[in-house]
C-alpha cells in the first residue's frame, strides 16, 4: 500500500518590488534586438550625422553649447526621443505575447501588475541606454571644439539634458505602454500623437494647450537649466511673454505624477485584459 505523503506547502508569493525586478531582469534588453535595434540605432544617430555635416561645411554658428542645445531641441526632444520610446513601449507586452514568454510568466507566482511594471522598467532602461551614448557623442562633437576646458565647463548642461531625457523616457514609456494595451495599432496612433499633439501643438502653434504636453515641460526644464540656445529661445518666447512657463519644480513634479498615473492605468488595463492561450493572439 502506497504511503501517504503530505502535500508540500505552496511557496510564498514574492513581494511586489521583488516580482517587478524578476520580470525586468528576465530580458532587460529584449526590445533591442534584430532589425529593430539596427533601425533605432541609425535613427538616434541622425543628430550626430547632422553635426558632422555642419562641421564639414564650416557652420561655426551651430558649434558650442548653444549648438548642442539647438540640435537637441530640434531632433531629440520633439521627434527622436518620443518615437524611440513609442516603438519600444508598444512592443513591451506585445513581444511577450508573440514570443510565448507571457504564457511562461503566467505560470510564475507573479501578478499582472508586476509584469507590466517589470516590462516598463525594461523599456525605460533600453531607451535610456539607446539614447544616452549618441547624446554624449553629440556633446563631444559640438562642445569639444573648444578643447577640454569647454567640455569640463559645460558638463552641467550635459547632465541637465540627460536628466531631461530620463524624465522623458519615464513619462513617454508609461504613456505608450498604456496606449499599446488599449489599441491594436498603437504605433500608428502614437506617431500621429507625437506629430500632431506633442510637436505641433507645443511648437508650431504655441498656446495654453501646450501645458498638457510632455514635450513642453521637457523644454521648460531644459530652459531653466540651460537658458541658452537660439532655437530654444524662439520656442519659449511666446510662453515667456505670456508668463506661462512653469517653474522647474512644477514641471518635474508634473512629469513624475503623470508617469506614475499612466503606469497605474496601464497596470489596471493589463490586469483586466483577457488573452488567448496561443502566443500572438490577444
Amino acid at each position: 500500500m502506497a504511503r501517504y505523503t503530505p502535500a508540500q506547502p505552496r511557496p510564498a508569493l514574492p513581494r511586489f518590488p521583488s516580482a517587478v525586478w524578476r520580470v525586468a531582469s528576465l530580458a532587460p534588453f529584449q526590445a533591442l534586438r534584430g532589425r529593430r535595434l539596427l533601425a533605432l540605432s541609425l535613427f538616434v544617430l541622425c543628430p550626430v550625422l547632422a553635426a558632422l555635416l555642419f562641421r564639414a561645411y564650416g557652420a561655426a554658428r551651430v558649434l558650442g553649447a548653444r549648438g548642442f542645445t539647438d540640435l537637441s531641441c530640434m531632433f531629440y526632444l520633439p521627434v527622436i526621443l518620443p518615437v524611440t520610446v513609442l516603438f519600444l513601449g508598444a512592443g513591451a507586452i506585445g513581444d511577450e505575447i508573440d514570443n510565448g514568454t507571457f504564457l511562461y510568466l503566467r505560470l510564475r507566482p507573479v501578478g499582472r501588475a508586476a509584469i507590466a511594471c517589470g516590462r516598463y522598467l525594461a523599456v525605460c532602461l533600453s531607451a535610456f541606454v539607446l539614447l544616452a551614448p549618441p547624446i554624449v557623442l553629440l556633446y563631444v562633437l559640438q562642445v569639444g571644439w573648444g578643447g577640454a576646458a569647454a567640455l569640463s565647463d559645460e558638463l552641467p548642461l550635459l547632465a541637465a539634458l540627460l536628466g531631461v531625457v530620463l524624465l522623458a523616457v519615464l513619462a513617454y514609456g508609461a504613456f505608450f505602454l498604456l496606449l499599446a494595451l488599449l489599441l491594436r495599432h498603437a504605433v500608428i496612433v502614437g506617431l500621429f500623437l507625437v506629430a500632431g499633439w506633442e510637436d505641433f501643438v507645443a511648437t508650431v502653434i504655441p498656446s495654453k494647450a501646450a501645458l498638457w504636453t510632455i514635450s513642453f515641460h521637457l523644454r521648460a526644464l531644459l530652459w531653466h537649466q540651460a537658458g541658452e540656445g537660439r532655437l530654444l529661445t524662439r520656442m519659449m518666447r511666446f510662453f515667456v511673454r505670456a508668463e506661462l512657463v512653469p517653474s522647474a519644480t512644477a514641471s518635474l513634479l508634473g512629469l513624475l505624477i503623470a508617469a506614475a498615473a499612466l503606469l497605474a492605468l496601464a497596470c489596471f488595463t493589463f490586469s483586466r485584459k483577457e488573452y488567448l492561450e496561443r502566443p500572438g493572439d490577444a
